[in-house]
C-alpha cells in the first residue's frame, strides 16, 4: 500500500472515530518503523553523494529509549528536531550521546 493511500485511510478513520488511542498510535509507529526500515535500505558501499541522492525525500523513524525519533532527508541535509544536520551520524550522536554510523543506527544499510 502506498503512503498516499495509507494517509487517506488513516484520515477517514480519524474522521469516523476522532483519533487513534495512544496504544494504537504506538503500534502504528512501530509498524511504520519496520516498513520504512525495509523500504529504505541502500547499498552502503555507494559513495556519499550517491547515497544522499538516493535518500532525498525519505523519512526515517528510530525508536530509542522508548521514544520514536523522526528524520526527513532533504537536499540540504537531514531535518530532525527543528534543525538541519549534515549527516545521519550527527543525529544519531544527538540522540544517543555516542558515536554511531548513522546509516546503521537508522537501519538504512543492507
Amino acid at each position: 500500500m502506498n503512503n498516499k493511500l495509507l494517509d487517506r485511510k488513516m484520515e477517514r478513520w480519524k474522521e469516523k472515530y476522532h483519533d487513534f488511542s495512544p496504544e494504537l498510535k504506538k503500534q502504528i509507529d512501530k509498524l511504520v518503523l519496520k516498513f520504512e526500515a525495509k523500504s529504505t535500505l541502500i547499498d552502503c558501499t555507494l559513495n556519499t553523494m550517491q547515497s544522499k541522492a538516493t535518500l532525498i525525500g525519505k523519512r526515517f523513524l528510530r525508536e530509542y529509549n522508548g521514544k520514536i525519533h523522526e528524520v526527513k532527508a532533504l537536499e540540504q541535509g537531514f531535518y530532525y528536531n527543528n534543525k538541519i544536520y549534515k549527516s545521519l551520524s550527527a543525529i544519531a550522536y544527538e540522540i544517543t550521546g555516542t558515536r554511531w554510523n548513522g546509516k546503521r543506527f537508522f537501519g538504512v544499510c543492507k
